[in-house]
């Protein structure tokens, strides 16, 4: 009875990953949850209560699909490197968040309403930024005028809204979203971008410059 119980409750969560990653939060209810898994109705109900505690319980069980990816810092050589250590968590980001749809769902989502998975997305998204700032080998207190976090946020929805995109979307400002070649321009826009804000302020300012007689 446990058993049967177990399987029942993992098909409706798996249900609902499902309709999110095909056809949206638009067609997420009940019926269809229970038309997907293949159950009846009453069984999300008594389960689960609600379609908002479903969904807050999809949310806690499956915070890898549907929330943002984690930073994979880098290691070596590469963590003692700002700009590349911004430039490889960014695109690593970029290439995770194309593989997880229900994870696109939601940040496409979250621009008309907020629910569990949006919550979380939220979440996650601050306590990335604030880790990446901690961690990042740069002495702010030398750079008061260099606003990372605003670099980060700014390049991080950039690269959010053309995944979201590359689903209705063929191209996007000349840039191919079907293909690889236009995913690698994207690559290396923020390698370009990110190389140059750090050099520009890691390079000493025209009044630091030593002056020749």
């Amino acid at each position: 009875m446990i058993k049967d119980k177990e399987a029942t409750r993992a098909k409706i969560l798996a249900a609902v990953g499902t309709i999110l990653s095909r056809h949206g939060f638009a067609r997420l209810g009940v019926n269809s949850v229970a038309e997907e898994a293949g159950v009846d109705k009453v069984l999300i109900y008594r389960y689960f209560g609600s379609i908002e505690q479903l969904l807050s319980v999809y949310a806690e069980e499956n915070p890898a699909s549907c929330g943002l990816p984690p930073l994979a810092w880098p290691t070596r050589e590469r963590a003692f490197l700002p700009s590349l250590i911004t430039s490889t968590l960014l695109r690593d980001q970029l290439e995770e968040l194309r593989r997880r749809p229900v994870a696109q769902e939601t940040i496409r989502w979250e621009l008309q309403d907020s629910n569990s998975l949006t919550n979380l997305m939220a979440t996650v998204r601050e306590k990335m930024a604030k880790e990446y700032l901690a961690r990042l080998p740069f002495d702010m207190e030398k750079h008061p005028e260099c606003d990372l976090g605003a670099v980060f946020a700014l390049l991080h929805a950039g690269i959010s809204y053309l995944v979201v995109s590359a689903a209705k979307l063929d191209y996007y400002q000349g840039i191919d979203l079907k293909s690889a070649r236009g995913w690698k321009r994207v690559e290396q826009a923020i390698g370009a971008l990110v190389d140059g804000y750090f050099k520009t302020h890691e390079s000493p300012s025209a009044d630091q410059k030593p002056t020749h007689p």
